[in-house]
């Protein structure tokens, strides 16, 4: 009966818009002319007026995902309300309202799979298939742990987190007639080598010498060219150290030198350093300056050009940009409305519901994004800093490198074994709560 009369009232809707106009699907909550929302056309009757708590640190209903959120609520008859979690107190948050027994049902994962696991359930019991091609499946197997998949992204999501770029200040280059990256790259000629000359261009330029900077965030850096610590072992599912691997060591060989050169500045973690206050003129960051909301977002996209990072050789087949950050969502230990839950990631992380006008600066800084996520390779997935975090929850994952970034590049090796040894331990943990989820979901 409660089917038939959904029929009809959903009849009489449709022919009321062929009288009146409904508008086209892009002006209804930010739905796309193209999206295939037959996956809801089943959603059972009981969820319809029910809510799913999406618990993060950003407000979604106040960005590029406002809309998505009211299209996901008009289309399904499922309420959205935002819980704002601080990001530091995250997993500890959440664990004070499992144990409360008031959780949340969908959560976020960035970074931080190793300490997330703790707070996270199957997402088979949301209802969704991981092997769904939907799905990214180059990334499954890394949030796979005894035969159970704990959190999905979507296969096209702009969600996934692109390579690192390079930014900089596109007058200064034009007045001091310094060859852009661009240019290096149509010479095919954009590697290491030249990298560095362009920063030591750009610090023997005329202008006042305080500003003449260059940024290179190590972090981004190491993500970039795939120099690992740890590597997750999809095969024994568990994680393990890879700190002698001779890429390691070439990457901090470079940023040392560069460092005692006085070439740039070299942050771990400190990705909004230089051009976004005024103070520098190139910038190796994170692709989140690519968002209009992102760190360059009070900065004239005009006055930045975006680019891709250097080949090491020339010779180099392509140039890096396969290292996507993770960042997937998953149904938090507890939920009372899981399957509701998985219908809104399935939504939420459809990029047709988009509006990428939205979500990213310009033109530009779109393709180039587009052209990052293309080749994601999971196979680099870097997860030191999640790592790190099962030890030390209210450490930086920035603070584990510090003997190596504060250290002279002739003690690399001896100061890579010491924050081995400390990751050692931060590994025995994680592998520890590995087998405890396994066991809790077998």
């Amino acid at each position: 009966m409660i089917k038939r009369i959904s029929a009809i009232l959903m009849a009489v809707c449709m022919i009321a818009c062929c009288f009146t106009g409904c508008g086209d699907d892009k002006d209804k909550g930010g739905k796309q002319a193209n999206v295939d929302t037959a996956y809801f056309d089943n959603i059972p009757v009981d969820l319809v007026g029910s809510t799913v708590r999406f618990a993060s640190w950003r407000d979604h209903t106040a960005d590029e995902c406002a809309s998505v959120i009211e299209g996901f609520i008009d289309l399904t008859g499922i309420d959205v309300e935002m819980e704002i979690y601080p990001e530091a107190q995250y997993v500890a948050k959440l664990q004070a309202q499992i144990a409360a027994d008031d959780a949340p049902d969908v959560i976020v994962e960035n970074g931080t799979i190793a300490t997330l696991l703790q707070v996270l359930q199957p997402i088979e019991n949301a209802g969704i298939d991981p092997k769904d091609k939907f799905w990214d499946q180059n990334a499954i197997p890394y949030y796979t742990f005894g035969g159970k998949t704990y959190a999905v992204n979507g296969a096209n999501s702009y969600n996934r987190l692109a390579a690192s770029i390079i930014t900089y200040n596109v007058e200064f280059f034009e007045t001091y007639g310094i060859k852009t990256p661009d240019e290096y790259i149509k010479e095919n000629n954009w590697t290491w080598e030249t990298f560095k000359q362009c920063m030591k261009d750009i610090r023997n330029a005329p202008a006042d010498g305080d500003n003449n900077n260059t940024s290179l965030d190590v972090q981004q850096f190491l993500n970039a060219y795939g120099a690992q610590w740890i590597n997750f072992n999809t095969e024994t599912g568990k994680y393990e150290n890879i700190s002698t691997n001779t890429n390691l060591f070439d990457c901090y060989k470079y940023i040392l030198e560069i460092s005692e050169s006085n070439l740039a500045y070299t942050p771990s973690g400190m990705t909004t350093s230089g051009i976004p206050d005024g103070t520098g003129v190139m910038c190796l960051t994170s692709a989140f300056a690519l968002r209009k909301n992102g760190y360059y977002k009070n900065v004239d996209p005009a006055t930045v050009a975006y680019t891709k990072l250097p080949k090491r050789n020339a010779s180099d087949e392509n140039y890096p940009g396969t290292y996507i950050a993770s960042r997937t969502y998953g149904l938090c230990e507890g939920s009372k409305n899981p399957l509701a839950a998985g219908y809104f990631i399935r939504y939420f992380l459809d990029d047709n519901n988009y509006d990428m006008d939205e979500v990213y600066l310009n033109e530009s800084s779109a393709k180039l994004a587009k052209d990052q996520l293309k080749n994601g390779d999971f196979s680099i997935y870097m997860c030191e800093g999640t790592i790190y975090r099962v030890l030390y929850p209210n450490g930086m994952p920035q603070v584990f490198m510090n003997p190596v970034v504060k250290g002279s590049s002739s003690q690399i090796t001896t100061n890579i074994a010491t924050v081995s040894g400390t990751l050692d331990n931060c590994i025995q943990e994680a592998n520890a709560i590995i087998d405890k989820t396994i066991e809790e979901y077998k």
